[in-house]
């Protein structure tokens, strides 16, 4: 099969539905499947349509505490994907509240995975991704991607968050803690990564903490690239990261994009 989702949604617009308050853990998870987002795992998936995503009721994938709650090998090859939350759509949809945390990968150390906390996609669709946390707050490693060992490792990509969607964007108060790409060569960590969006952008008071790399791509905690009217990146927290790569690149905060009107960067 190509994607293991275990909360699958199609849904339309005429009302707006709701995921609250699943638990989703205790998985180990083997496959031969490769595949792009929402990946060989997902946790929660839509494809369509609008939807609140724990704004009532945090959902948790995985665990908020401890490692390894979800594992996840791949048997196919590198670069297989894995999401905690993944949506797409042309609407509005509320992400907000959830824990993503306590997940690995097994099997070949020569094995890469694109590991994605959080992917939100779609032409026009204006998301509100609040109060999330992915990691864990109290366990080191608490998400990890790819595997540590003294064999050569496959290139793995961590992202926090990811937004390619082109409506209106609001990335606020979401917490990453605790997670480490332990893939080699051009390996990337990524905290918030923004590639979309219109109007106005809002990135303000996230924390990106104690993130970790081995690898030799780059490590940047916050990067948008979005033509947009107006990006406000403001009280962000980036602190206590650890790269071990010689020549792996910094950036605590990247701007990039064709912005309309102007940039606002303060407090961070």
């Amino acid at each position: 099969f190509p994607s293991h989702d275990k909360i699958d949604l199609h849904i339309g617009t005429a009302s707006t539905s709701s995921v609250q308050g699943n638990i989703i853990g205790g998985i180990s998870l083997t496959t031969s499947a490769s595949s792009g987002l929402p990946g060989i795992f997902s946790g929660i998936s839509v494809d369509a349509g609008a939807v609140n995503i724990g704004n009532i009721a945090a959902n948790i994938i995985g665990a908020d505490s401890g490692t390894g709650s979800i594992s996840i090998t791949s048997t196919f090859g590198t670069g297989a994907a894995i999401s905690g939350i993944y949506a797409t759509s042309t609407d509005h949809v509320r992400i907000q509240n959830n824990i993503i945390g306590s997940i690995s990968n097994g099997g070949s150390q020569a094995i890469g995975y694109n590991f994605h906390g959080i992917s939100t996609n779609g032409v026009g669709g204006s998301y509100i991704i609040s109060g999330n946390r992915i990691g864990s707050s109290n366990t080191p490693h608490s998400i990890t991607v790819g595997l540590q060992g003294p064999l050569p490792n496959g290139v793995s990509t961590f992202s926090g968050i990811t937004n390619t969607a082109t409506g209106t964007i609001t990335i606020t108060g979401n917490q990453i803690i605790n997670a480490s790409v332990y893939g080699l060569g051009a390996s990337i960590f990524r905290g918030i990564h923004n590639t979309g969006g219109s109007g106005i952008l809002t990135i303000e008071d996230n924390s990106i903490i104690a993130g970790s790399s081995i690898g030799t791509g780059e490590f940047t905690a916050i990067t948008s690239s979005g033509a947009v009217s107006i990006a406000n990146i403001n009280r962000n927290i980036i602190r206590n990261h650890g790269i071990w790569g010689s020549t792996t690149p910094f950036t605590g905060i990247l701007q990039r994009g064709a912005v309309v009107e102007s940039i606002h960067i303060n407090k961070n």
